[in-house]
């Protein structure tokens, strides 16, 4: 995504602006920047529009008669409704901002009417944010100088705008399912992770009897998988409605000739079932996961042969039975075990059942987000 130019003038006398200069020639801009607009789901609140619901100030329970009165307002709240909002404050261009300055401005985020996680202080020479909840002597999570403010404006949307400002704080919903092992909760985003191939094994059978193949061709079909590395592309673990506990994944093989195949016979999205009640956190019980994808070959079909990287032409309906087995357990953010796959294609060929199996096996590990 490219962002537009903020609009920042480069003649501007910075010390020579007062603070609603600043806001005008500055802080305006850098609002509309970030996609607030009044009366949206991205407010601005400015000043002048800022009512406070009990102004005093306050500790423990409320009493108007000895409150002392909430002097001020701050210059802009940024709301993203229903998630939060920041603070904006302007100083004149000849202030330095010091410490008076930004106890004010975390006074005004911190009032209960705005109880904002973050705060921004603007005098023109520099933009500084700060989050509220860190240490009253901590440095800011942002700061970029007037002449840096075009060239890092993507450093600024990513953490205020609307967008920016949901990941960062995102609305929290309770979770109210089983927890998926001891110390997580019911659901996890897996990111990351592989499998690596060790064992590969060919059989061809007729009428389930093994028949023999020459050599040089099992050998070719178990290269062509053990050349291929399982590359899990993160997705989800969770529950289902019956609290049954899988895992969604995508897979690529870091090989261009079976993953044409796996798209083409939509083999590239995996569901894993595991019957236990919770993952297993001991590696001496490790958990079971499976998974078991049935798909058909119509006749005329032009596949690319993982084997070859040729295009051929099937001249007869071919079954896939796909079976995947991942055994572990979890350690840290880390699923650790062993991988089996079995693939067969069990085809009628002149009245006898011929099938093609290929097994494979190998270690797996994955990260995720708990």
């Amino acid at each position: 995504m490219q962002l537009p130019l903020i609009g920042l003038r480069s003649d501007l006398d910075i010390l020579k602006l007062n603070e609603a200069a600043v806001n005008a020639e500055i802080n305006e801009k850098i609002i509309s920047f970030l996609g607030y607009k009044t009366q949206t789901p991205h407010n601005v609140y400015r000043e002048q529009d800022i009512i406070w619901r009990y102004p005093h100030l306050f500790l423990g329970h409320k009493n108007s008669k000895t409150d002392p009165i909430l002097k001020g307002r701050p210059d802009y709240i940024l709301e993203i409704r229903e998630i939060g909002n920041w603070i904006l404050e302007a100083k004149a261009g000849s202030e330095v901002v010091g410490m008076d300055d930004i106890d004010q401005a975390y006074t005004y985020a911190s009032v209960p009417q705005i109880r904002a996680p973050m705060f921004a202080i603007c005098n023109g020479m520099s933009f500084v944010v700060f989050e509220t909840r860190r240490h009253p002597n901590a440095d800011p999570i942002l700061s970029i100088d007037y002449d840096q403010i075009e060239e890092k404006r993507y450093a600024i949307y990513n953490l205020l705008s609307p967008a920016g400002f949901a990941r960062r704080y995102p609305r929290l919903l309770v979770e109210t399912g089983r927890p998926l092992a001891p110390g997580f909760g019911p659901s996890a985003r897996i990111l990351k992770g592989r499998s690596m191939q060790n064992q590969v094994r060919c059989v061809v059978k007729i009428e389930g009897t093994e028949v023999l193949l020459p050599p040089q061709i099992i050998r070719q079909i178990e290269e062509s998988y053990e050349s291929a590395i399982g590359i899990f592309i993160g997705d989800r673990c969770g529950r289902l409605s019956d609290g049954t506990i899988f895992a969604d994944v995508k897979m690529t093989h870091g090989d261009k000739s079976h993953d044409e195949f796996a798209k083409q016979f939509e083999l590239e999205y995996y569901r894993y079932i595991c019957r236990d009640e919770e993952v297993s956190l001991d590696p001496t019980v490790p958990s079971i996961f499976e998974c078991t994808i049935n798909r058909t070959i119509p006749p005329g079909t032009a596949i690319s042969n993982p084997m070859t990287g040729q295009t051929n032409i099937v001249p007869i309906e071919v079954p896939i039975s796909y079976y995947a087995e991942a055994t572990g357990y979890v350690s840290g953010s880390k699923f650790i075990g062993e991988h089996t796959t079995r693939i067969s294609h069990p085809i009628n060929y002149c009245g006898k059942i011929l099938s093609f199996e290929i097994s494979v096996a190998g270690s797996i590990d994955f990260d995720f987000e708990r």
